[in-house]
């Protein structure tokens, strides 16, 4: 699997940047057009990694379309074993999950105990603290 250069990836970083520093509805929904349009562009190049697959997901305003795809990332980061991407994503779950209007808790502490794993294999200090506070909420 070939890895995303720096240069693409700066891209999207670039391209985040456009739809969280605007607040105007018609700019935002080009943005994410764009955004989105990109990120297909870097799946038809690099194949599904778990970063361009989280990465897209972080962007849907809608849990019900995020979610399964960040469960998909987490699956392939799993299969990479990849540590880092692992906890990012299982951190970008949790947070979808205890945030949606009517959280499922059992899913909720599922995701807390794998993010609890992750962070002994990747530890963050503010994934760490976001866990500790969603933690406290739902156990």
């Amino acid at each position: 699997m070939e890895k995303i250069t720096e240069k693409d990836w700066e891209k999207v970083m670039a391209l985040a940047c456009d739809i969280a520093n605007t607040d105007d509805p018609p700019i935002e929904r080009a943005a994410r057009k764009r955004y989105f349009n990109y990120m297909r562009t870097l799946l038809k190049k690099y194949g599904e990694q778990p970063q361009i697959l989280a990465s897209t997901a972080d962007f849907y305003t809608s849990g019900k379309r995020a979610i399964p795809l960040l469960e998909k990332a987490y699956q392939l980061a799993v299969e990479e074993n990849n540590a880092y991407e692992k906890t990012l994503i299982a951190d970008s779950i949790l947070n979808r999950l205890a945030e949606s209007i009517k959280p499922d808790h059992s899913e909720v502490r599922k995701w807390l105990d794998i993010l609890e794993q992750n962070l002994k294999d990747h530890p963050d200090k503010h994934i760490k603290a976001n866990f500790k506070r969603i933690s406290s909420d739902f156990r």
